[in-house]
Formats: structure tokens, C-alpha cells, sequence
């Protein structure tokens, strides 16, 4: 029964079923393998509205343009147990694409769906989109964002859903957001990846709000394995963000957000810098959540700050901080925080982290007041401090790190090594505790000099630098290795 439509072709809007006011209602049918030359590959509904039910498919139809599957322009839809599959279109919308309309789906699934530009399985300009229980596998964006989803303008509800395998070339492999608004309950990303920013998600001047569910196993070359937040204002709220693989941020990459972080779980996920959080300035708060066995192979196994150059907000309350591995510096890490920086870490949990809990390095002014957690526990050293000091030639100006001579300079082998706050201040060592400066590298007439096996390169406080356990005479200062 129904009915089956197969190879249809149409230069203009709608391979098979075209409909322009009022009404298309399918069911128990099939609209498989037409082609449109520029819409709705499948089925085109202009000012209309559409239902779907009971059994009814969408496969390996094709548009020159948009929507490969359907095309819905200002048409409310409902689709109800409907399989879109193995669509494409040549710019947006793979599976379909609605612009100016509500469309609802209900168990519904979107497979295999590719697009080039936008929106493997879903492309949504204006209106609002509602899933239950829907499911999106293996779509694909060859160029553009939104291996799932993507949102420009538009509204997003979806609950109970599962997003899976999805891949974009840009940004978000299971989800793009752009000036949009979306709310995800009891969603599940997993397994996709984007070479951009956001394996799983990824938003940019919305508004996001995550309750339950799961981000695990998702990818990006950039920012934000699991999700990547850039301008936006997000919630996200009892929420686990696991296995993510990013070079920042492989948990959550946040550039200039307003987050808040409540009983989140980010566990297993890897990046160059911020194993589990990466946050570049905005304001963001996590609290009553676990951070464990993130890692970072530079800084920042659980958290990094990255905001140096202007004042931004950072609260961590109640977290827990557990076996966390880094190969540089900090499982909480702090990179040359602003004077203005706000900064509130109170009763953390630190647990079996590796080289150092609290790192921060120290170069601003930020060293009158510290980084101060308070009411937190550690099994080890709490905190770990790098204070950058400057290295000056005769003539006053300043080397750069390797220390090198300019052309037509020496540098003199007595070298003065002073840390200095952000107002030009000496800096001095806290009662009962020793500054010292360790370089890694110093260099005489351009030749680059490092520590001997078993030697140590320090600088005195006299100013002298010198490799090797005794004082040097001033012309041994640089010994030949």
C-alpha cells in the first residue's frame, strides 16, 4: 500500500512531490532516487504544511542546491517514525533544509545524509526545530559546519536524540550554532569530529542550554573536542564531556562565553593545552563538578587559562581535580594572568595529579596577590610558581628567550637576571622562601650554551650566570661543552 515514487527528475523545485499550498500528507510511501536542478531533491513544500507518518522513507534523492531530501520554506512540518537517508545536496541541507517554519520530529532518523557546504543532516535558517527521540548517523559536510545540525537564526529543542559519526570539515561535527538559540536534554554526541572548532558542538553568538546527557568520543583539530563555546551564553548542567581529543580544550574550548559549568563529569579527554577545560577570557564558572584522568601534553591537564591581556572571570568551587597527567606545567594552569584578572578557586579537591596542582606564571603584577584557593586539599604541593624574568644587554636593550647577541652586540658573560611586578617594582621572595631564576638556555656571541650533563646553569644573586657546581672566574663564565 502507499506510495512509492522512484527516479523522478525536475529542473525546477521538488524531484517528486512538489506542493505549494495547502497540504501534503504522506504516509506509509517511499521517495527514493529523484533528482531536483535546484530543490527538495525528494519532496518541495512552499507556504504549505506537511505530514509525515507511519513508515514513510527519503533515500538517495539529490538537489543541485539545497535540501537533497526534502526543501520546507515556510511550512510546518511533522514527521513521525520518517528515515531520510543517503540525501545530498550540493550546498545546504543534505537530509532537508527548512527556512521560516516549525518543523517537529519524532523518532525519526536522519542517516548517511552528506551536503558540501552546510548541514549534513539538517540545515535550519530561521524558524524552529524541534527532535524526540530522533537520531542522526553519519552525516557529512564536505567544506562547511554542521556535520549534524546547523543553526543560523533559528530555534532548536531537542531531547532524548543521539547524534553519532557525524563530520564537518569546519566547525562542529555533530552541531553548529550561529546567532541561535537551543536547548538539549538527554542528548548524546558521540564519535564525531570536526577539523575546525568543536568535535561535537560547536557555538557561536547563541545561546545554549545542555541538561544530561553525553559528549564522548568526539574530535577537533581546533578548539572544543566536545564543545566549543565562542561569544555565546551557555548553561550546561549535569552533563558528562568524555574521550574528547582537541589540540586546546579537548573537554570544552571557551573563547569570550558567559558559562556555567553545574555537576559536570569531564573525564579521559586530551589536548595540547587544557586537557579538560581551555578558557580564553569571558566568564566562567564551574562548580560542584569533576575534573579526571585529563591530560595535556604542554599545559593544563584539567584547566587552563589562556586570558592574558584583558580582565575576565574565573570561578572553580567544589570541584574535584583527580588523576590528571600533564607533561609541562599544572593540572590547573594560569598563563600571565591579567591584574585585573577575577579569580576564585575555593575548595578544590586535588587528588594523584601529576607535576603540580596549581602552576601559574607570574609577569603582570598578578604576583602582589597570587592565585589563592581557599579551603582546598591537596596530596602533594599545592602550588608552583614561574616568575619571567627579563635578561638586559649593556646597552639596555632587552633579549628576547633563546638568549642571543644582535648584530653588532655582545652579551657580557656576567648577566643580570631581576623579576619585576607590572608597575616596574623588584619583586621579593615571600618570608622564608628563596626567588630563584633557573635559565634553560644562554648564549655568548650568538652561539646558543646549555647546562653540561650533571651541571646546572643558574643565575646568582649577584647577577652572574654560570654552568657547573663552583664559581666561575669571569672568563670561564661560558666553558667550552
Amino acid at each position: 500500500g502507499g506510495i512509492f515514487i522512484e527516479k523522478s527528475q525536475a529542473l525546477d523545485p521538488g524531484g517528486n512531490e512538489s506542493v505549494r499550498g495547502p497540504e501534503l500528507v504522506i504516509s506509509h510511501s517511499a521517495v527514493d532516487r529523484n533528482r531536483a536542478g535546484l530543490r527538495g531533491g525528494g519532496v518541495f513544500a512552499w507556504e504549505s504544511s506537511i505530514s509525515m507518518t507511519g513508515g514513510v522513507s527519503i533515500q538517495l534523492n539529490y538537489a543541485f542546491y539545497d535540501g537533497g531530501g526534502l526543501f520546507i520554506y515556510k511550512s510546518p512540518a511533522q514527521m513521525d517514525g520518517v528515515l531520510i537517508s543517503a540525501n545530498e545536496a550540493e550546498v545546504s541541507g543534505g537530509g532537508f533544509l527548512m527556512e521560516l517554519c516549525h518543523v517537529v520530529l519524532q523518532d525519526t532518523r536522519l542517516i548517511g545524509n552528506y551536503v558540501k557546504s552546510g548541514g549534513g543532516g539538517i540545515r535550519a535558517k530561521g524558524g524552529e526545530l524541534t527532535m524526540r527521540g530522533c537520531t542522526i548517523e553519519g552525516c557529512f559536510v564536505l567544506e562547511g559546519s554542521g556535520g549534524g545540525v546547523f543553526l543560523s537564526d533559528a530555534a532548536m529543542n531537542a531531547s532524548h536524540s543521539a547524534l553519532s559519526g557525524c563530520h564537518s570539515e569546519s566547525d562542529g561535527g555533530g552541531i553548529y550554532a550561529i546567532d541561535a538559540t537551543f536547548d538539549l536534554t538527554m542528548v548524546v554526541v558521540h564519535n564525531s569530529r570536526s577539523s575546525g572548532n568543536g568535535g561535537a558542538v560547536s557555538v557561536q553568538s547563541s545561546s545554549m542550554s545542555m541538561t544530561g546527557g553525553a559528549y564522548t568520543g568526539n574530535t577537533a583539530g581546533g578548539s572544543g573536542g566536545g564543545i566549543h563555546c565562542k561569544g555565546s551564553i551557555a548553561q550546561i548542567t549535569e552533563v558528562t564531556i568524555g574521550q574528547g581529543i582537541a589540540e586546546d580544550g579537548a573537554g570544552a574550548g571557551v573563547e569570550n562565553c558567559t558559562l556555567d559549568m553545574t555537576q559536570v563529569l569531564m573525564e579521559g579527554n586530551n589536548a595540547t593545552t587544557g586537557g579538560g577545560l581551555k578558557v580564553e577570557c569571558g566568564s566562567t564558572t564551574v562548580h560542584n563538578s569533576t575534573l579526571r584522568e585529563n591530560s595535556a601534553s604542554h599545559n593544563g591537564a584539567a584547566v587552563a587559562d589562556a586570558c592574558s591581556d584583558r580582565p575576565h572571570l574565573l570561578r572553580l568551587q567544589e570541584v574535584s581535580v583527580t588523576s590528571n597527567t600533564v607533561a609541562d606545567s599544572g593540572s590547573v594552569f594560569f598563563e600571565e594572568l591579567h591584574p585585573s584578572a577575577d579569580v576564585l578557586m575555593d575548595g578544590l579537591k586535588f587528588e594523584r595529579n601529576g607535576l603540580g596542582n596549581i602552576y601559574w606564571i607570574v609577569q603582570k603584577g598578578f604576583e602582589e596577590r597570587g592565585v589563592v584557593c581557599t579551603g582546598c586539599t591537596s596530596d602533594g604541593p599545592l602550588y608552583m610558581t614561574q616568575f619571567v624574568a627579563s635578561v638586559v644587554y649593556q646597552d639596555g636593550g632587552v633579549a628576547r628567550s633563546p638568549i642571543s647577541s644582535n648584530s653588532g652586540q655582545v652579551v657580557e658573560p656576567a648577566l643580570t637576571f631581576q623579576v619585576h611586578d607590572y608597575y616596574g617594582n623588584l619583586v621579593k621572595a615571600p618570608t622564608g622562601r628563596t626567588l630563584a631564576v633557573y635559565p634553560s638556555i644562554l648564549a655568548v656571541d650568538g652561539v646558543s650554551r646549555s647546562s653540561r650533563s650533571g651541571q646546572v646553569c643558574a643565575a646568582s644573586p649577584a647577577g652572574s650566570a654560570a654552568c657547573g657546581t663552583t664559581r666561575p672566574r669571569p672568563r670561564d663564565q661560558f666553558p667550552d661543552r
